[in-house]
């Protein structure tokens, strides 16, 4: 049995709901907040740091890229690249007029 700690503010302090449940449980949940538009993303906290976050790669992360709802790699080599953004002008680059 898994607790996940998920997205909203609890009376204790800790985000999200409480979720209680396995690899395949927590993999239905996120499905059907997704195909619900209810998320686009998610943010997983573990109740048990040396335990839980292995399990949510090896299981809970495989059943989601099985249902394409996971990626298995970026197309860029660095965030700017995947998220298609141009590299900026350095500070000193000369920009269109004469330099004197």
């Amino acid at each position: 049995m898994w607790t996940w700690a998920t997205v909203s503010r609890r009376p204790d302090g800790a985000r999200g709901p409480l979720y209680r449940g396995g690899p395949v449980d927590l993999a239905e949940l996120i499905a059907a907040w997704h195909q619900g538009g209810a998320a686009d993303g998610f943010r997983l906290v573990p109740t048990e740091p040396r335990r839980d976050p292995e399990r949510l790669v090896h299981a809970t992360v495989a059943l989601l890229r099985h249902r394409g709802l996971f990626r298995a790699f970026h197309p860029g080599s660095t965030l700017r690249e995947h998220l298609g953004l141009a590299r900026p002008a350095g500070r000193y680059a000369v920009t269109g007029g004469a330099a004197s």
